[in-house]
């Protein structure tokens, strides 16, 4: 393989994961299904639950997410690193 396909492919390691990632964000965006337009707003379904509940989330998320992310780029490097060494021995 010559070089330039494979900086390619090198380099589009990480896009189907940043695209699920995106997709589920832009989705999540505007999506309230408990609510109906014009008749419940979101301030009066939401009312009990605090800032506080909200933040605890998303902390969790981020960190939950940082720790795939992490877990996936070192199981990404040692399957490159097992195959480096297979193409060495070959």
């Amino acid at each position: 393989m010559s070089v330039w396909p494979a900086r390619v492919l090198y380099a589009m390691t990480f896009s189907g994961w940043l695209a699920l990632v995106s997709g589920w964000y832009v989705t999540e965006m505007g999506r309230q299904p408990w609510l109906v337009y014009g008749l419940l707003r979101t301030v009066d379904a939401a009312s009990g639950v605090t800032s506080a509940n909200i933040e605890l989330t998303l902390v969790g998320y981020l960190v939950l997410y940082v720790v795939l992310f992490i877990s996936f780029v070192a199981v990404i490097f040692q399957l490159a690193k097992k195959a480096a060494k297979g193409a060495q021995h070959a």
